[in-house]
């Protein structure tokens, strides 16, 4: 029996039912965050726990796991392009001109990052290891009359954070190195940004506002890890249009402000539900 199915057994066993006791596949929750889904929250921390943390746990400081516990890692077709899945090897594939964005629970905030290899290792879920992108703000020629999704979504790397994998044994140069889940991510259209101020060629412009890639891996993100979400999404889909039409002024103005289109439409809904109400008290 390898160790990947044996700890299978050993959670599904030992770990109370309906409770995860690991964030993104990735890393094991602290005893203290699992206890907070606990009914029962008296007693000692648990053998398993502690049979958890010392022989799949790769770096104690952050609960890095050796190997990720989503073997499937399947995400719900919401029509977001994905990184292309290789074939199940003992090698890691080096990549050129492909990017790819997530939403990261540990941030709160969406992750950008060029990808540098991808792995599908035997026993483990295609991965990619990301040089980790930061935003970038081009103060050569500021404009502050532009919004947020107006506004041109640069970046440039990241010289080093809390969200780096230590044991990365790649490419050395990169300061700043990520692994996710390859169907956890979303890919990118980048370019690098010519500019006169881009002398080192490390600025880059992606071909997507960040405040709507935000909404678009938040969104993803949140049909994977939230049910009701998930379920609220596919009943909008699958409902009718609402009664309510608005004018073409606000439906330019609400599909500016709110993106992807299921969130405005959503908005449309209360919109709707509001229309009889036409006294306010306070």
């Amino acid at each position: 029996m390898s160790l990947v199915v044996y700890i299978q057994l050993v959670i599904l066993l030992s770990t109370p039912k309906n409770i995860s006791v690991f964030n993104d596949g990735a890393f094991l929750k602290t005893w203290k965050e699992i206890k907070k889904l606990l009914k029962n929250k008296r007693g000692r921390r648990p053998k398993w726990y502690d049979f958890l943390k010392d022989n799949i746990v790769l770096n104690p400081s952050t609960n890095r796991l050796q190997f990720t516990t989503q073997p499937d890692n399947m995400s719900p077709d919401l029509g977001f392009p994905r990184p292309k899945i290789i074939k199940c090897n003992n090698h890691s594939i080096p990549c050129k001109n492909q990017w790819a964005a997530f939403w990261s629970p540990r941030v709160s905030c969406i992750v950008y990052g060029k990808i540098l290899e991808k792995s599908h290792f035997p026993g483990d879920s295609p991965k990619v290891y990301l040089e980790h992108h930061i935003p970038f703000v081009d103060m050569s020629n500021p404009n502050h009359n532009l919004t947020p999704h107006s506004r041109s979504n640069l970046l440039t790397p990241c010289t080093g954070c809390d969200l780096h994998d230590s044991f990365y044994v790649g490419d050395v140069r990169p300061k700043c190195i990520i692994s996710y889940l390859s169907n956890f991510t979303i890919t990118l259209h980048v370019n690098i940004y010519k500019k006169d101020n881009n002398q080192f060629n490390n600025i880059f412009i992606v071909h997507k506002s960040d405040s709507e890639l935000r909404a678009d891996t938040f969104r993803d993100f949140k049909i994977r890890t939230d049910p009701s979400f998930r379920n609220r999404v596919i009943t909008l889909q699958s409902n009718t249009p609402c009664s309510y039409i608005p004018s073409i002024v606000n439906h330019r103005l609400v599909n500016g402000l709110l993106l992807p289109s299921d969130i405005f439409n959503e908005f449309y809904i209360l919109i709707n539900n509001l229309a009889s109400f036409t006294n306010l008290e306070f």
